[in-house]
């Protein structure tokens, strides 16, 4: 969506034409009785759009969007949300919320309700992707973290960015990885010195109740609050501009029934500065420091469940632009980002004793994080454009090389004892021990080319190709810890356009991408790292809390640490590939519409595989199964189970390799329509249809379970491996996102998002009590086979301004899951007689005032 809004926030400039108030409340009662929601960005970029006093105010100078980028790359399938969807529509204040409600292609693990998740990173995928493949840019730079893949080493509000763009397919070929990446564009200094002071408050007077009695809510408010100043101006008129801004935010909340109310604090730093010593370059610095505070990630294996984890980040980075003569321009940019993690305060070194239950906690190893790690790194790019034959050419080529140096080291891990219930039923006792992290690095050495050529007046070819060499391993360690990757990704797309207007025009295209190489990849290799002696657990006196007493026979040793994991000296690079088509159409001036269909195919993905303990040392059970309907014989069969051989007992061995039958397949279709912003209103909707078919790392339907590229238990254990491939955790089957905005008269604005997607991918789990490595809970059929309840919510904002000279005061009111709806969004999949009963339901509707003053 173009940026080019009439400035009535900044200025008292009237405008021309308006939408009529009654139109707009129209669209918005359409999309809630139909729950559509979404839209993306065309596989060809709309003609770039003047910027208007808004966007000047707001970046001062030409905009910061894509389409004036001094090096643009648009995403080709994707969403852009440009500054009038950022100020219009109802967010939490960051980027994930604007994602989750608006991307209709893109799937998020959590419901935001305007904030709930204060400081953390929820993880989201998209077309078939994993969530450890999300990447982050800004400026060309990756942000992204280089061990907690997935997450990024910045948490910016939405205040201090001009634009947010996801690439979902056909990625840039300067982008690395395989799934999804979220750029962000800084907001620039303005031409004159302006400022900004909000705060928001959501009481808990404002929070909802739950309408469904039967279920609690995942997730509601406390209370929330935050504050912002942002002040950004000419130091030096026409050569130094500055942009800065502080945030600092509170959240409470609880979760399900539990009365423990938890508490999450959130502050960020920001600056921009813009030096153009001439009229054809120009160099900028972004520095950010960020802080958060909320619930511990691993607070289950704590006796105390409402324990916390701090972060921290610091960024720093630079870009140099110049345009040069012939329509060519040359960049530059460098960086260095660092994240650092901690754990409850006072449990450093002090082992815990803890209780989870498997099917609703998760993976006990999934549980165990580290206490304190820290993450950096160093990355610098040089990219150069040029138009052969001038402006005018009819060939566009962009070629570029980029180098990074990542690390990490895990310093601590508190000690665990845990004791594992599969549901109810006491099974394992888990006893962590960690001796010591070596430091991890890497190093990504990267070039490519794309270019771009008219065939005719019809006819375009698009042919790219990007090269990378990565090397990864335990510094100062003679262990072979390693892994080298190098890899040509290969992309070649064909526009056809039926008239010579463009309007209407074919796209067919084939692209190939490689996973990113996370540095946790390493503890397979490290023989200091996080391990666990796991054993029976007899529950004599039935209390449910691990005693040394209650320790029975030892079952397994677990890694990847304690030298019982090595890696695959022959571990091969995952590559998806990727063909897509499809038709692009425009209507009049500002409509865009797509239709297309998309074949996602992954190879060669990574998983640990037990070498040391295999299936032939498992006697098989044939367990009688009345499948998914109890009354209906028709479904009823033998459920093959795996019970261990005790002479097997604490053999295991871990090797990382790329596992057996390791590969993935997403097809889909999607529908988008959008409207590009014309100083009045903007739309965008969007709707996907898809299958995914691929192995999860753990059994059950988490989003650290279900999901490709969780390293997990699936090849380490065969009741693991009983229906795991199957439909996985972001495929919701069909998705419909809508999101609008616009201005009114009076200082009016009002913007509303509602979306619809299907329930989420799970198998119904057979527990099975009388083994002898305890009990286990085995999917009974295909992930896929049963699913959730659909999730609708819609959401609604409106500012209404006063101005006073050159002065505003505006009132904003917004309100989350307006509509009060309870839909599950979780269910019991044991057999038992609470099978599928709902378990949590979507948060109620909350409302969140705020002030909003402009000088």
């Amino acid at each position: 969506m173009a940026s080019s809004r009439k400035d009535t926030v900044l200025t008292s400039t009237p405008v021309a034409t308006r939408l009529p108030l009654c139109a707009f409340l129209v669209i918005i009662a359409l999309a809630c009785v139909t729950t559509a929601v979404g839209a993306q960005s065309g596989p060809t970029a709309p003609p770039p759009k003047p910027a208007t006093p808004a966007s000047q105010a707001a970046k001062g100078g030409s905009p910061a969007t894509p389409e004036n980028d001094v090096l643009p790359s648009r995403p080709v399938y994707g969403s852009f949300f440009g500054s009038e969807a950022l100020h219009d529509l109802p967010t939490s204040r960051t980027i994930w919320s604007l994602i989750e409600t608006a991307d209709a292609m893109v799937v998020v693990d959590r419901i935001q309700n305007g904030g709930l998740y204060l400081g953390e990173t929820p993880r989201l995928g998209s077309w078939g992707s994993s969530w450890t493949q999300v990447g982050f840019s800004m400026d060309g730079l990756d942000l992204t973290d280089p061990d907690r893949t997935g997450t990024p080493l910045l948490r910016p509000e939405l205040e201090v960015l001009q634009a947010v763009s996801v690439s979902s397919v056909f990625l840039p070929a300067e982008a690395s990885g395989s799934g999804p990446v979220v750029r962000l564009f800084a907001r620039r200094p303005s031409d004159s010195w302006r400022a900004t002071v909000q705060a928001s408050l959501l009481p808990h007077a404002l929070q909802g109740e739950n309408s469904l009695p039967t279920a609690p809510s995942i997730a509601k408010f406390g209370s929330a609050a935050d504050g912002s100043l942002l002040i950004a101006g000419p130091v030096v008129p026409g050569r130094l501009g500055l942009l800065m801004s502080a945030r600092t935010a509170t959240t409470s909340r609880f979760e399900r029934n539990d009365p423990a109310e938890l508490h999450s604090r959130a502050t960020s730093l920001f600056m921009h500065g813009v030096f153009t010593p001439s009229a054809d370059s120009q160099l900028r610095i972004v520095a950010s420091l960020d802080g958060a505070r909320h619930p511990f990630d691993g607070r289950v294996r704590f006796a105390d469940r409402s324990v916390s984890g701090s972060e921290r980040y610091w960024h720093l980075h630079g870009v140099w632009e110049r345009l040069q003569a012939g329509a060519s321009t040359i960049s530059a940019v460098i960086g260095y980002q660092r994240g650092v993690y901690s754990g409850p305060d006072g449990t450093l070194g002090v082992p815990t004793v803890a209780t989870v239950e498997r099917l609703k906690d998760g993976p006990v190893p999934q549980l165990m994080g580290a206490d304190k790690e820290t993450h950096a790194r160093i990355d610098g790019a040089l990219r150069f454009q040029w138009i052969p034959g001038g402006p005018s050419g009819r060939h566009r080529v962009n070629v570029g090389v980029s180098l990074s140096r990542q690390s990490s080291i895990t310093d601590s891990v508190t000690p665990a004892v845990i004791g594992e219930l599969v549901d109810g039923l006491p099974a394992r006792i888990w006893r962590y021990s960690f001796g010591g992290s070596t430091p991890r690095e890497s190093t990504d050495l990267a070039a490519w080319v794309d270019s771009r050529l008219a065939l005719g007046s019809r006819l375009n070819l698009n042919a790219a190709a990007r090269i990378e060499s990565t090397r990864a391993s335990l510094s100062g360690t003679s262990t072979g810890a390693s892994i080298a990757w190098n890899t040509i990704l290969p992309r070649v797309a064909l526009r056809y356009q039926f008239t010579d207007s463009g309007r209407v025009s074919a796209f067919f295209g084939y692209a190939a991408h490689r996973d990113r190489l996370p540095l946790n990849y390493l503890a397979y290799g490290d023989p200091a790292g996080l391990s666990a002696q796991v054993y029976r657990w007899n529950d004599t006196n039935r209390d449910r809390i691990a005693q040394s007493s209650e320790t029975g026979p030892l079952v397994s040793v677990i890694g990847p640490g304690g030298g019982l994991s090595s890696i695959d000296p022959d571990l091969r690079a995952p590559v998806s590939d990727e063909i897509a088509f499809g038709f692009q159409a425009k209507f009049g001036r500002h409509w865009l519409g797509r239709l297309s269909a998309i074949d996602r195919r992954a190879r060669d993905l990574v998983a640990p595989v037990n070498v040391g303990v295999t299936a032939s040392d498992y006697a098989i059970i044939q367990l009688w199964d009345r499948g998914n309907d109890f009354v209906n014989p028709a479904d009823d069969r033998y459920l093959q189970v795996y019970n261990r051989n005790p002479a097997s007992f604490g053999r295991d061995r871990y090797l990382l390799t790329n596992g057996p039958d390791a590969t993935g397949r997403y097809v889909g279709i999607d529908l988008a329509v959008e409207r590009l912003f014309d100083g009045r209103w903007h739309m965008m909707f969007g709707g996907s249809a898809h299958r995914s078919d691929g192995y999860g790392g753990n059994r059950g339907f988490l989003v650290t379970e279900n999901d490709v590229g969780v390293l997990g238990e699936a090849f380490e254990n065969p009741n693991a491996l009983t229906y795991d491939r199957g439909r996985l955790f972001f495929d919701r089957g069909y998705v419909v996102k809508w999101s609008a905005g616009g201005m009114f008269a009076h200082d009016l604005y009002v913007g509303a998002i509602a979306r619809y997607q299907d329930g989420q991918q799970f198998a119904r789990m057979v527990i099975v009590p009388n083994l002898n490595q305890g009990p286990e809970a085995i999917q009974g059929h295909t992930r896929g086979q049963t699913r959730f309840t659909f999730v609708g919510t819609v959401d609604a904002r409106v500012e209404k301004g006063l101005r006073f000279g050159s002065r505003r005061l505006a009132l904003v009111v917004e309100v989350f899951n307006i509509l009060n709806t309870g839909k599950e969004v979780e269910e019991d999949p044991t057999v038992t007689r609470d099978y599928r009963a709902t378990t949590a339901v979507e948060p109620p509707r909350a409302f969140r005032l705020g002030l909003r003053f402009d000088f």
